[in-house]
């Protein structure tokens, strides 16, 4: 899976052709997909578009050349900010987290967590909730960086390494860090 070069959709290479996830006419708008994370458990595209503050979702096994249901699952609309809280509310309207600039992501299909790269933060997304209850884990939190007296500074291209271990290009730096989580990592969903 990739994003497209700006042209609203996000495209995937199987039997040696890309095929596209149309996400241009989404009902929220025309989107312009930068940064995705892949849920093989759920068949979950989690998208974010450059510099914005909403983390979005659509089931790949439910769209169609045609339609693919979008939805906002955190991130407040009008708001930049690192702020934590739940990613929706309960009756599915925006929730208390806000992110600022969103750069990359990369989903843990161990624990059922997404985790979001910002500007000066990352941040965790609990894909399991149904509230989608969003956290700092590293720019505002006792995570163990690599490098602790370097603050974090656009954090893009992320990859698990394992359960507790994150590697991620500090764009600021120049540098390839790694973020070891503080405690175990997030339970697997039942």
């Amino acid at each position: 899976w990739r994003t497209g070069s700006g042209d609203g959709d996000i495209k995937k290479w199987q039997n040696g052709e890309w095929s596209s996830l149309d996400v241009s006419a989404s009902p929220l708008g025309p989107l312009a997909p930068s940064s995705l994370a892949y849920n093989a458990n759920d068949a979950v595209i989690y998208f974010a578009e450059e510099g914005k503050n909403l983390v979005y979702a659509a089931n790949i096994t439910s769209c169609n050349s045609v339609d693919c249901s979008v939805s906002v699952i955190a991130g407040q609309s009008a708001v930049n900010s690192i702020t934590d809280g739940t990613g929706k509310a309960e009756d599915g309207g925006e929730g208390t987290a806000a992110f600022d600039n969103i750069k990359s992501m990369v989903h843990d299909p161990t624990s059922s967590t997404l985790f979001v790269g910002e500007s000066t933060a990352i941040r965790a997304i609990q894909t399991s909730s149904p509230t989608m209850d969003v956290t700092t884990v590293a720019g505002m939190s006792t995570a163990v960086l690599d490098e602790p007296d370097k603050p974090l500074s656009g954090v893009n291209g992320m990859c698990i390494l394992d359960p507790n271990n994150i590697a991620f290009i500090d764009s600021a730096y120049h540098k390839i860090r790694k973020l070891t989580l503080v405690g175990p990592p997030p339970p697997p969903p039942p």
